[in-house]
């Protein structure tokens, strides 16, 4: 069983970045069923929210830290029913 876990990334923009936080995704077997990207053109800072299914706390952490280590990520977060991760 899985169930859906919000995430937020911030990094700053450059190409190849979604390319590269979804084959984190994807080498976890995860799959993604809803993403949105925002760039904060003043700052050059992509804001990527993204529904991921989760099938374990330890999963989730493994993605999360992975995530965590790309170049260019500011931040690294899951996303709460109250907006904090």
């Amino acid at each position: 069983h899985t169930y859906p876990v919000l995430v937020e990334i911030r990094a700053f923009d450059r190409v190849g970045l979604v390319h590269d936080i979804s084959g984190i995704i994807l080498a976890e077997n995860v799959n993604m069923t809803s993403t949105r990207t925002e760039l904060l053109r003043r700052d050059n800072i992509a804001v990527i929210t993204a529904t991921l299914q989760i099938s374990s706390a330890d999963q989730l952490t493994r993605i999360l830290d992975k995530i965590s280590r790309l170049p260019n990520v500011i931040d690294v977060h899951r996303v709460t029913n109250n907006g904090v991760g």
